[in-house]
């Protein structure tokens, strides 16, 4: 019999889910017959699998432990090529907070490096180990050419958290970027949209049912730019993108949304094969959801790719 106590780093989830995670080899048909058979206990009481695990809790599997490791191996996770350094914003013992690189995904599909990839390796290198049936991953997603602030709890508890406070717009996220043509005022849109998934694409839509929320404020500008702070109140795919094309002042390097032949000499000049877009501030306010750390109250700041300062200096300076 292997035995297993939970942690308040992995209370408050489901059992069934709890246990595949800490024996991925297990197919959900097989958990759930062990259940029945009382080979999977919960504090030496029958269970179905929907029970909330709670601190101090003891599961009892009762495996052989060459099942049990059979159970519990999985294919190591790939560690691409050039995984690059870890630009780490801010880290401590429940939140690391990472500046994610150009091309770099927000979440892992298995198919390209991504920030749960890079978290991966840097916890290995760094041998941080993670409590049992604690999965990594990430509480904000970024485009994979946006730059910018993700964050990534480091147990069950604090995702929550995070993804709770999320969930109630307690938190302040900005963006920076280089848009075409003058704004000189503040501008605050509301809009709601459409997404075409075959293309991966949306638009403004009265009749759309996706509603998008953004504040934009110039910064500073001339006659052909402007640099300007985004801030949205709502997370939707492409938010920024598409609302400043809509007023005529598409984001710099934006193939999608934007102007390509005015695109092509940012990409002869300065390489630019992206959307010049940049989440540089992630903030939490008081609010229903409490924290237990003053520091997540200030702001956290992500330094600017130099491909970002270059092009502001060359069009501004």
């Amino acid at each position: 019999m292997i035995e297993i106590r939970i942690t308040p780093q992995n209370q408050l989830q489901r059992i069934d889910k709890f246990i595949l995670k800490v024996l991925p080899g297990m197919s959900k048909s097989f958990c759930y017959k062990m259940f029945r058979k009382k080979n999977i206990l919960l504090n030496e009481k029958k269970i179905s699998g929907h029970e909330i695990c709670k601190d101090g809790d003891l599961i009892q599997v009762y495996f052989t432990e060459e099942t049990y490791n059979h159970f519990a191996s999985r294919i190591q996770e790939k560690r691409f090529e050039n995984d690059g350094i870890l630009d780490v914003v801010y880290e401590d013992n429940q939140l690391i907070v990472i500046n994610k690189d150009i091309g770099v995904l927000s979440q892992d599909d298995g198919t390209a490096l991504s920030v749960v990839d890079q978290i991966r390796s840097y916890y290995e290198d760094k041998r941080i180990q993670m409590d049992t049936g604690f999965k990594i991953g990430v509480s904000n997603r970024l485009d994979r050419n946006t730059t910018g602030i993700v964050l990534s709890a480091k147990s069950l508890p604090m995702a929550q958290i995070i993804n709770n406070k999320i969930k109630n717009h307690e938190v302040i996220k900005l963006y920076r970027s280089i848009v075409f043509g003058k704004i000189e005022k503040d501008i605050e849109m509301k809009d709601t949209i459409h997404k075409d998934h075959n293309h991966n694409k949306v638009s403004i839509d009265p009749e759309g049912d996706i509603m998008i929320h953004t504040l934009i404020k110039p910064i500073r500008w001339n006659e052909s730019f402007t640099e300007v702070e985004i801030e949205i109140k709502t997370g939707k795919t492409h938010q920024i993108r598409v609302h400043l094309a809509s007023i005529g002042h598409p984001v710099i390097g934006d193939n999608k949304y934007g102007n390509i032949h005015l695109n092509h000499n940012f990409k002869r000049k300065y390489n630019l094969n992206h959307q010049l877009l940049h989440a540089y501030s992630y903030q939490f306010i008081e609010g229903d959801i409490p924290l237990d750390n003053e520091r997540y109250y200030k702001p956290f700041i992500a330094n600017y790719p130099d491909l970002y300062n270059t092009i502001a200096k060359a069009v501004f300076e």
